[in-house]
């Protein structure tokens, strides 16, 4: 029986067969059996062409006299049975035995410099992309390179499951969710199976699994010319029907038929007779691949374009992770004051991101070290290059604290880099800070126009937005903050507090409940949800989240201070007394939980005490307006005016914004100041005016204090207290003559 009775059918033919039997037949895929040929486009040698190199070393390491190497490569003068020149591809394995025998390392070595630094061509992406995203994912192949798995990280976002090795083989499946890689001859860095006893016979561990593969998948082979008796064994012996059809892709280029049928091995025909098997001529792998994906529907998008945005991701992905590394190592910028304020305090980043400043101080030594090295270490990395990276610069921004020299490292930033949306939003909270709010909002349109889903730009330009009052337009860019970082709980809870404080707090929770999903981990994230709660009287679901964020981080001393004052509120005095000393524990100089302590301390009558942690607020931080102004309360209290006054006009030289402590420092010059009063009524009647009030602060021994000291108006002093602190109408000072009328 000669080889012209196998079917033989065209490329195209093929082609359209491939596409029937994927659209109507998908509990029938395909699987790839690829030998050499499939990578000698990728510059990795053949068969043919490695049994040809390792021939010539062996002819040129005969001592006798020889003949030309196509003479002398006998049966006898090799001592492989059977050997002919011309067929030398055939006798590969032999030959590889011959050569490397007495030293298998060598051979691996060999091997493994023939693959290295190779690429997978256009022939193997388009393989990457059936395998990611059809039905057809399974690879059998006898070759030892990495191509495959290469093609699928560089073309694609699916990463493959590589069986190496043949002690893998029981994970090969047929049910198979993502790609599968079969190398039933070993891999680079395995135990690689090349002599001709090691490849003669197919490990019994892979016989099982490719039977259960080749009985559900239809093998396409391609640049496999069946030299090794393992896999061409098992495909001999499966019974006939197991197999339901196999495609051989054969190169060819000329347009005989029965040429090409009688270059076929013996093997070859009798596996393609039992297994209903088709011959199919081809030019070469990636010709045939190409023409592969002309013909799906829908075809791939375009390849350059996918691999431009892949390499654009991956450059992003890697500034972003080395920024992460480069925030972690600094401080957090200090929360605000008054954690009854929500809205204020949202901390960007998560603990594992990033040391916050209230533990930084009790971190040890060899931890600051390893911050000092990394430091270090990333300047280094970052000068490099040879531009300056983004996050390098914005590195340097966080890090100077001298406003020239800020502005200046800015400067020179964004000269460099001015298309950089991130840079641009840090110049546009610089100027934010400083007062410069037009020029603010003018760096925040211009990194949103750079990076429409830069999320910190729509988050901050929604803040200001919302601080001018804008309040519809801002909540647009919030809203595309949490769009553009879906998962992100930073950018949840702004909008939350957004939406809290603008009389929404059903919607708020629902985004704070959010927040604590996509960041089980990110202790500010219940710390931000707890404050809701209390705000809004749930304060048993308020304790249960910041005792979650207290969980997440122990030795944070705000989150301390927040439990504490929640239990002070409560009028739990014990939880209190122990949580604010906790706090204080966790971090000696953190003023704000010195404070608190202090406010608490003096609550429960013990005003020496308080004065005591107020000192030592003041101590941890000489421009705390706050603690001078508390502790010039109390000074005022005992009529201790000297020091009272001192406290009073450092406090006033600070300048704090907040009204309740204008309020409040206005109120004490008012009543003790004899120079003060009427002078500056007019001042506390613009506060007042403007809606500045100090809620529940005790201002009555104040107005006891005053009327020993003869003030002039008593009865007006109580009621600007009454109104400062009590809720009463402003209304109610106009009945008094020196109280000032409204400017006209």
């Amino acid at each position: 029986m000669n080889n012209q009775d196998i079917p033989v059918i065209s490329l195209n033919g093929f082609i359209a067969r491939f596409n029937e039997q994927s659209n109507l037949r998908k509990n029938r895929p395909f699987c790839f059996i690829l030998g050499a040929g499939a990578s000698v486009s990728s510059e990795i040698p053949s068969g043919y062409d490695l049994a040809t190199k390792w021939l010539n070393t062996l002819y040129h390491e005969a001592v006798d006299p020889k003949p030309p190497v196509e003479e002398w490569a006998t049966e006898n003068s090799l001592g492989i049975k059977g050997f002919k020149y011309e067929e030398r591809a055939s006798f590969y394995s032999q030959l590889y035995e011959k050569r490397f025998g007495k030293d298998p390392e060598g051979g691996y070595a060999f091997l493994e410099d023939a693959m290295s630094q190779k690429s997978p061509r256009v022939g193997y992406s388009i393989l990457a992309y059936i395998l990611s995203e059809t039905q057809h994912k399974v690879v059998i192949t006898t070759n030892f390179d990495n191509l495959v798995a290469d093609a699928l990280s560089i073309y694609t976002e699916t990463f493959p499951l590589v069986l190496g090795d043949q002690s893998l083989a029981r994970y090969a499946s047929v049910d198979v969710r993502r790609p599968l890689i079969a190398k039933i001859h070993g891999a680079l860095g395995f135990a690689m199976r090349n002599s001709s006893d090691e490849v003669g016979e197919l490990p019994e561990e892979w016989i099982t699994p490719l039977k259960q593969i080749f009985a559900k998948y239809t093998p396409i082979v391609i640049g496999y010319d069946g030299n090794d008796g393992g896999l061409m064994g098992l495909l001999k012996k499966m019974p006939k029907g197991t197999i339901n059809a196999i495609y051989w892709c054969k190169r060819w280029t000329d347009s005989s038929t029965p040429e090409l049928l009688n270059g076929l091995k013996p093997t070859i025909c009798d596996i393609l007779r039992k297994h209903n098997g088709t011959v199919v001529p081809i030019l070469g792998f990636d010709e045939m691949m190409l023409l592969l994906q002309q013909s799906f529907d829908p075809s791939p998008g375009d390849m350059l374009e996918f691999l431009k945005e892949k390499h654009l991701r991956r450059v992003a992905d890697y500034n972003k992770h080395m920024a992460e590394i480069s925030e972690k190592i600094q401080l957090v910028p200090k929360p605000s004051k008054d954690p009854s304020q929500i809205g204020e305090v949202v901390d960007r980043t998560s603990d594992d991101q990033k040391l916050s400043n209230q533990v930084r101080s009790s971190i040890s030594v060899a931890e600051k070290q390893q911050i000092s090295d990394l430091d270090m270490a990333l300047t280094k990395i970052a000068e490099k290059q040879k531009v300056l990276p983004w996050w390098e610069w914005k590195r340097r921004i966080d890090q100077e604290s001298d406003k020239a020299t800020k502005l200046k490292i800015i400067n020179e930033a964004i000269h460099q880099l001015p298309e950089n949306a991130v840079l641009r939003t840090s110049y546009g909270n610089f100027l934010q800070e400083e007062g410069r709010i037009d020029e603010a909002i003018n760096q925040y349109k211009e990194a949103i126009n750079l990076d429409p889903n830069y999320a910190f730009a729509l988050s901050d330009y929604g803040e200001i937005l919302n601080t001018a009052g804008k309040t519809d337009e801002a909540e647009i860019y919030f809203r595309r903050a949490c769009e553009a970082d879906p998962k992100d709980a930073y950018f949840l809870i702004q909008y939350a507090n957004f939406l809290n404080m603008n009389g929404r707090p059903d919607e708020a929770e629902n985004y704070f409940k959010r927040a604590v999903e996509a960041a089980p981990k990110y202790a500010f994230a219940f710390w931000n949800y707890a404050i809701f709660l209390q705000i809004n009287n749930k304060t048993t679901e308020a304790e249960l989240y910041f005792k979650r964020a207290i969980e997440l981080s122990p030795r944070n001393a705000f989150v301390l201070t927040s439990l504490a004052f929640l239990f002070e509120k409560k009028r739990n005095f014990e939880d209190a007394d122990f949580y604010y000393k906790a706090a204080i524990e966790a971090n000696p100089k953190y003023s704000y939980a010195l404070i608190r302590y202090a406010l608490f301390l003096y609550a429960i009558d013990k005003d020496d005490e308080a004065k005591i942690y107020l000192f030592r607020a003041i101590e941890a931080d000489p421009n705390d307006a706050f603690a001078k102004i508390r502790l010039a309360h109390l000074y005022f209290l005992k009529e201790t005016l000297d020091p009272a006054f001192k406290l009073l006009s450092e406090a006033e030289a600070l300048a704090p914004k907040e009204k309740p402590w204008q309020v409040e420092m206005l109120f004490y010059r008012l009543a003790y100041d004899k120079k003060a009063w009427p002078v500056r009524l007019n001042e506390m009647r613009d506060l007042l005016d403007a809606g500045a009030r100090s809620p529940d602060w005790p201002l009555d021994k104040h107005i006891e204090n005053a009327k020993g000291l003869e003030h002039p108006n008593v009865e007006l002093l109580q009621a600007i207290a009454n109104v400062a602190s009590k809720g009463e109408p402003l209304s109610s000072l106009e009945e008094f003559a020196e109280w000032p009328k409204p400017d006209k």
